[in-house]
């Protein structure tokens, strides 16, 4: 057998996904394209509501309220605080250097 050539490198989820507190809203980490996805959980099957852009390699979600939505980011050490009213990425919270 030959060594390949390309290394397939994806960074571990540790909580891709997760439902808001009143069962409306459920969050995917797209970790592929630095995105979270959105689905309404109102009707009878998930339906796409959108996707907001985040740091590098989204692998953990969770909802702090119905509204606002925090995703560690792996690859940026990053932390987006999103506002799920606005739809957009409200806050950035970083991790300190280590020097």
């Amino acid at each position: 057998a030959g060594a390949q050539s390309f290394v397939n490198y994806e960074t571990p989820h540790v909580a891709p996904i997760a439902m808001s507190p009143d069962g409306s809203t459920l969050a995917l980490c797209n970790t592929a394209d630095n995105r979270v996805e959105l689905f309404s959980l109102a009707g009878a099957a998930p339906e796409a509501i959108g996707a907001i852009a985040v740091g590098l390699d989204p692998v953990a979600c969770r909802f702090r309220s119905d509204d606002e939505l925090w995703v560690a980011n792996h690859l940026s050490d990053s932390v987006s605080v999103i506002d799920l009213v606005t739809g957009h990425v409200v806050r950035t919270l970083t991790a300190p250097s280590p020097h």
